[in-house]
């Protein structure tokens, strides 16, 4: 199905899809972690990157710190996933789609790590690292939205989160199958909690 995620997302229940995205939102992030640490993934996570760009001040916290298992480059990655924000504005990544809108000081320092690399301070755990440009990770990626974020923004690359799923499943991924299964029984544990009298 090839808009499975859109759907999954979006509906005429603004009330359901408002309430999925924010229960998607509390974990989204760890299914990249775990794709990263698949063998098959070109990605492998080394942690949270502190970011200092050129403009100075205190650096910012990004979510990622992606490096290419096939030659060893160093990315800071930022993730949005927004999925349901501005009536579903952001859900899928097209070539219309304005990332110079997204004003948080967080976002602005990675937009300067994908033009500027080699003007940044980038640190791990308090270990430098150089790096080589930026990853975007967005929930649903069209192909002229990938292309127009590379040519405009200087992306190194734009990762679909829709994508890596169907990576995860179609490979069979057993930390994933145990990942899901562990927030099935969590939400589970929670509505049964509740609904007693």
């Amino acid at each position: 199905m090839k808009n499975w995620f859109r759907q999954i997302f979006k509906s005429p229940a603004s009330d359901r899809d408002k309430f999925i995205a924010r229960l998607f939102g509390i974990f989204n992030e760890e299914i990249v972690r775990i794709w990263c640490k698949a063998p098959w993934s070109p990605y492998c996570d080394l942690g949270r990157p502190r970011v200092v760009t050129p403009s100075g001040g205190k650096g910012h916290t990004l979510d990622f710190t992606l490096q290419s298992k096939k030659d060893g480059s160093i990315f800071v990655a930022e993730m949005k996933c927004w999925v349901e924000y501005q009536n579903y504005r952001f859900l899928t990544l097209s070539n219309d789609t304005k990332l110079d809108e997204l004003e948080s000081p967080a976002f602005c320092a990675f937009l300067d790590a994908a033009k500027n690399p080699s003007r940044c301070k980038v640190s791990v755990n308090g270990s430098p690292k150089p790096i080589s440009g930026a990853i975007l990770i967005w929930g649903d990626v069209a192909e002229s939205g990938r292309n127009e974020m590379k040519r405009t923004h200087g992306i190194a690359d734009v990762l679909s989160l829709k994508e890596i799923i169907e990576g995860l499943v179609s490979n069979g991924d057993n930390q994933y199958r145990k990942f899901l299964e562990e927030r099935r029984e969590w939400c589970q544990y929670l509505l049964q909690g509740i609904s007693k009298d």
